[in-house]
């Protein structure tokens, strides 16, 4: 029998990788934004570019898979599709008595840690968290990303030949998806934690734009070294 340590044991570890992910994919998405800032405010590199496209694809391809990993629900993988599966198998142990013991040392009134419990998605007078409102947030999850997973299975992973996308989806898309996941994350953290997550962008502690600010290529503007040709003997 899986006791309730292991069990919650368990969620901690899954939502560590979980975490990272979300992070992760607002830190690709902040680069981004900050690179499309860069050539909106700058009329000398507003020009059709190579480099722009493989940015561009890049990005949407690993973010992409990236959502598409966190709604998979296979035995063998770790995504918050899972873990909140796996919650509404379990869901006695999201309890109110559990969510008391974080703040029982910090002062708070059991009104207060009530109001915050429930302000997270638990009805008044339930002593654990409702596995419909679990499922119903995977529903939720489901249905944002849907055509993101459509298009990443069809035309990222592989192509498929039984069916074309006639329609790709937005960044609109990208960003709801991305969004979605991090208000879920967040909700589940407090339920599972007691802890709140402010923010998911990073703060860089280097300046990574300092690449942009010198000449990339070396040499009289315009000359390009010539590629050489491999030698065959």
């Amino acid at each position: 029998m899986v006791t309730e340590e292991a069990i919650l044991k368990k969620w901690n570890r899954w939502f560590d990788v979980i975490y990272n992910d979300v992070v992760t994919l607002h830190y690709y998405r902040m680069i981004y934004r900050d690179v499309g800032s860069m050539v909106g405010a700058n009329p000398a590199i507003q020009k059709p570019s190579s480099f722009y496209d493989l940015l561009g694809r890049g990005y949407v391809t690993m973010a992409a898979i990236m959502i598409r990993r966190q709604v998979d629900n296979g035995k063998d993988c770790i995504s918050l599709v899972r873990l909140l599966s796996d919650i509404s198998n379990h869901p006695e142990e999201i309890s109110r008595r559990r969510f008391h013991k974080f703040y029982e040392s910090h002062g708070f009134s059991e009104a207060q840690i009530d109001g915050d419990f429930e302000a997270a998605g638990v009805e008044a007078g339930r002593d654990f968290v409702d596995l419909e409102r679990v499922d119903s947030d995977v529903k939720e999850l489901k249905q944002v990303t849907a055509s993101l997973r459509k298009y990443t299975n069809k035309t990222v992973a592989h192509i498929d030949v039984r069916q074309q996308m006639t329609s790709v989806p937005t960044f609109d898309d990208l960003d709801d998806s991305i969004d979605a996941l991090a208000r879920l994350c967040g909700k589940y953290s407090i339920l599972l934690r007691g802890e709140g997550i402010a923010f998911f962008e990073p703060v860089i502690q280097y300046d990574w734009q300092a690449v942009f600010r010198v000449a990339w290529i070396m040499g009289e503007p315009g000359v390009q070294a010539q590629r050489r040709e491999p030698h065959v003997s």
